[in-house]
């Protein structure tokens, strides 16, 4: 084998080790690309989850504020009949300012379940099944609210009325915020929070790196 063949072999190795090496960078810049990219999709996803819990949490918080503002029925004023008494007038207006609030937790859960569903195609079921006690108690307000405006509602049948007077006694407590440590509600709806707090929170320091 004469120098110039040498050379030509020599050349050919060094050309394929070059391939070889662009394959390998390549390979690790595609994967650190996807790890970059997962990482985004990730943080982002726990960002917006985090955002729409605590939206919720305070949409359940106005629900349970004891104070109604005149704002508030002074909206429904001009939606009712004149020719309703004044207990049914001011029975309606309290309907109309539960129901407006409601609205407003369902709108942010309606928000929160595109996020879950998507969590749960990435994480697994973790964090829907940390959601399931937020859920819960929130059936619970919406039942004692019910038995609270049913007590209320003075076209109600005295049978009706008294089993909601009843159930409401028992769960009067769950009905308004107290703004201290006596709220066993507010209690369980802030660990709950927590828990998916605790559940997120890696995610969103993970996808800042």
């Amino acid at each position: 084998m004469d120098c110039s063949e040498i050379v030509s072999i020599a050349k050919e190795f060094v050309i394929a080790g070059s391939a070889l090496t662009g394959a390998i960078v390549a390979v690790l810049g595609l994967n650190t690309w996807k790890q970059q990219l997962k990482g985004s999709v990730e943080y982002e996803l726990a960002r917006r989850c985090l955002v729409t819990l605590y939206r919720y949490r305070d949409a359940i918080g106005r629900v349970r504020n004891p104070a109604i503002w005149t704002s508030e029925f002074e909206a429904l004023g001009q939606l009712i009949s004149e020719n309703k008494s004044d207990n049914e007038v001011h029975f309606l207006k309290l309907l109309g300012v539960y129901e407006a609030r409601w609205a407003g937790v369902q709108t942010e859960k309606a928000a929160m379940y595109t996020d879950l569903v998507e969590s749960e195609a990435i994480w697994g079921a973790g964090l829907t099944e940390r959601f399931d006690k937020v859920f819960s108690l929130e059936q619970q307000l919406l039942q004692v609210i019910r038995n609270y405006l049913s007590a209320q509602d003075p076209n109600e049948n005295a049978a009706m009325k008294e089993i909601a007077e009843k159930n409401l006694r028992q769960n009067r407590w769950i009905l308004y915020s107290r703004g201290n440590e006596d709220d066993l509600f507010e209690k369980e709806l802030t660990g709950a929070v927590s828990a998916i707090e605790i559940y997120l929170k890696p995610h969103i320091r993970a996808g800042k790196r």
